[in-house]
Formats: C-alpha cells, structure tokens, sequence
C-alpha cells in the first residue's frame, strides 16, 4: 500500500473512532486502535499521531484536546473529541421552487435504463423537508420515492406517517420520549417530516398539550394512523416545518421549566453561541468564561452535553440538575470501572492444554 493511502486511511479511521466515540478518548486508548501509533519507540507513535491531529484541524475538524492532568502531565491522558454539532454540515434549504426542479431532475435521472446510483438518489431527495402544507396541494408533484431506511420499524412509521400528513389524518402512537424507559400514548396532527442531522423528525401538534412539538420517528414504537383517508380530520394552520425543526434541543420542551444557570469555559466558547431561547440572558466573565441563563425543559439533554465537554461546561444551578449530572457521571465512571476489572481476567485467563493427536485407527480387514 503506498504511504499516502496509508496515511489517508488512518486518518479516516482516526476520524471515524472520534466521532463514533460516547466520550472523549485518551491517546493511550486511541493508540490500541493504531499499528502506527503503537510502536517499539513510543515517541515515534506520538509524533506520528501529532502528525495526524494536525491533518485533521487543517481540514476543519474541530477536533478538541482535553488536559487531564496537572502541569506538564501526561500526555497519555489528555483526551480527545470531535465536536458533532460544529462538524456535521448546516441544514440546507429550498424553497417549493427549488425542491420541485430538484424532483424533477431526479425523476428523469432514474427513468434512465441502468441508472446506477437509484439508492442513494432516493435518500438524498426523502431527507428535503416533506411538508404537507399548501405547496402539497392535490395537483402538485408528488413523488412516490421508495422507502430506505435502515430499520423496518422506522420504515413502516415514515410511510404511515407521510401518508398522514398528504391527507390530514390524526395519529394515535406510542412513544418514548429520550431517557425515558416507557413508552406513553400520544394523538398528534401532523404537519410535515423534515430529515435533520442523522434523523427523521416529525413536525406534529400535541392533541394533548394543544402544542406544536418535533418528534423523532424512531422513537414511535406504535402508529396508527385515523380512517376514511379521504376525510381530513384537521385543518393545517400556515407553519414553517423546516423553520420548526431547526429548533436547538436546548429549547425543547420535555419537563417542567425550570431555570438553569451554565458556565460555558472558554475552550468550548461557541457552545454560548447556541440557541437558548428568546429569554436566555448571557453575561462574560473576567476569565473568559460565559454564564448562560435560560429557562429549561429539556434537563436529560443538558445532563449529556456536559458529560460530553468534560469539564468544559458546568451546571451552576439549579442543585437538583448539578445532581442529575453528578449520578450520571457517578455511573458512567462505575460502567468503566467495571470494564477494567473485567478485562485483566479475561487477558490472564490461560489457553486451554492442548490435545494430544489420537493415533490413526487402523484399518478393519476388507474395508476401504
């Protein structure tokens, strides 16, 4: 293999384990991963691997180290991590126009004989926000693309609930809000499905909570969609679904408010930049730190963003979320504990003896 593909692939592979990661990663763990970083002489691993640190933030990838210890350190324990929301590429988007002449060309693109990229047509034109708004209207281009999503469950959800949005229909499903363990009943007149950063989102509003609300799909564990597809059962008031679905997951509304206050450290500065809401307040500090406050209903996903900054970002108050945040570190740090217990028996667990070879039986007289 020449050195430039070489190089490339690792850097690919280094770049993948990042970003699959659920919590920034050591150098000693990353160098496991790494014939390359994993040499007779160690210092020629870590050079290499500054090497490619330094690849990867040529390249725009916001890639991050964490200091884990005092003074100079060691720098087997810093830790490193790709930021997804400042990596992943911005919403693009199309007006009614825009849409229509790229369903178009798509159109004729796969009435071509032999046309080899039909697949991965198909899923680049269902991730353009389907909006069942005015612009959907009988006699417009509708397109009936197949379905191609990784899971039958979600698959079967997305058609149920296109069709729901084409005719007006009200939905009654089942649903598992995040880091809850059950699902629960929701009834939901549904606006549009938008494709946003890995996910299906459906723009719906809450019968029961008289809210609008973004949903993803793959947290629907029942859909069942009203009758008389023929028979809208609601009228569609004038929303922008894919203005909706842009909302930050700082804003959305899981629980009771409550007002926390966050400390933003200067390393991860452009997390202050994100949306909070109207109402959020941010005030600098001396030491280049932020504080933002903001009225939260979303505490599951405040408790992740901080583990994920390790340290970075910092719950001031209220004491009930510090606490939320505690536990969960608490047993994030046991799971990994129990990991290093297991692994050394596993690795002194001796092979088994080996067998000694039966001899040959010796052939009956008159058989073959």
């Amino acid at each position: 293999m020449a050195v430039s593909q070489k190089k490339t692939e690792r850097l690919l592979d280094l770049l993948a384990l990042l970003l699959g990661a659920s919590r920034p990663l050591t150098y000693a763990e990353i160098r496991e991963q790494f014939d390359d970083y994993r040499t007779s002489n160690p210092a020629s691993g870590i050079r290499t691997f500054e090497r490619d640190k330094a690849e990867l933030l040529l390249l725009g990838v916001p890639l991050r180290c964490i200091k884990r210890a005092e003074g100079e350190g060691d720098a087997e324990e810093d830790a490193y991590v790709v930021d997804r929301d400042r990596y992943l590429l911005p919403a693009i988007q199309l007006a009614p126009d825009e849409r229509a002449a790229l369903a178009v060309t798509a159109e004729v693109m796969r009435a071509q004989a032999g046309f080899p990229y039909r697949t991965e047509l198909d899923s680049a034109l269902r991730k353009i926000a389907f909006d069942g708004g005015p612009a959907h209207a009988p006699g417009d281009l509708v397109l009936d693309l197949e379905m191609r999503a990784t899971s039958r469950r979600v698959s079967v959800a997305l058609r149920q609930l296109e069709g729901a949005v084409r005719q007006r229909k009200r939905v009654t499903a089942r649903y598992r809000k995040l880091g809850a363990q059950l699902d629960e009943p929701r009834t939901l007149e549904p606006y549009g499905l938008v494709y946003r950063r890995g996910a299906w989102l459906l723009v719906a509003r809450s019968v029961e909570r008289g809210e609008l609300r973004t949903f993803r799909v793959d947290r629907f564990t029942k859909v069942r969609v009203g009758p008389r597809p023929s028979e809208p059962d609601f009228e569609r008031p004038e929303v922008r679904v894919d203005e909706l679905a842009r909302r930050s997951p700082w804003t959305f509304e899981v629980a009771p408010a409550q007002e926390v206050e966050l400390v933003v450290h200067p390393d991860a500065a452009w997390i202050a930049d994100e949306d909070f809401g109207a109402e959020a307040g941010k005030e600098s500090r001396s030491d280049g730190a932020i504080v933002v406050r903001f009225s939260c209903r979303n505490p599951a996903y405040v408790v992740r963003r901080v583990l994920v900054e390790s340290g970075n970002l910092e719950v001031r108050s209220p004491e009930a979320l510090r606490q939320l945040v505690r536990e969960a570190a608490e047993r994030a740090l046991a799971a990994y504990d129990a990991d290093e217990r297991i692994a050394p028996k596993r690795a002194a667990r001796p092979d088994p003896p080996a067998r000694e070879p039966r001899p040959a039986a010796k052939k009956k007289a008159g058989r073959a």
